[in-house]
């Protein structure tokens, strides 16, 4: 089973994005591989680990990186729990929720944001 470094590459100044898998093994994870892609196509760049959606501590984080234009250099961000795992498949469902995850099933979007907006108790919608 191969395993990819999956990343959504946004370019602030042009407003282009797009989602693009990478090869485990060229790069190790999404501050190394954000690395590659700021230089490369001077992008802001959102991903996670190849453990997120596991039950390790710290994996389902969310890594934000890129290179500042008003500072000059690169810097690193992420958000706890922003990684989870999204799924429209029950199958995959029922195996984490026994490894002690919450689930939803995305049916669409109106549902989800429901049950998101219950399981947080926030409201999601204006």
């Amino acid at each position: 089973m191969k395993h990819f470094l999956k990343v959504l590459i946004v370019d602030a100044a042009s407003g282009f994005y797009r989602v693009q898998r990478y090869p485990l093994g060229a790069f190790f994870g999404p501050v190394d591989l954000g690395l590659h892609l700021a230089g490369k196509y001077n992008s802001l760049n959102i991903g996670t680990g190849i453990f997120a959606g596991s039950i390790f501590p710290g994996s389902n984080r969310l890594v934000f990186n890129g290179f500042s234009p008003c500072w000059g250099g690169f810097y690193v961000s992420s958000m706890g729990g922003a990684g989870l795992v999204w799924d429209d498949l029950g199958i995959n469902l029922k195996p984490a929720k026994a490894m002690g995850m919450t689930t939803i099933k995305v049916l669409d979007a109106p549902q989800a944001l429901v049950e998101l907006e219950a399981l947080l108790d926030l409201p999601l919608r204006a």
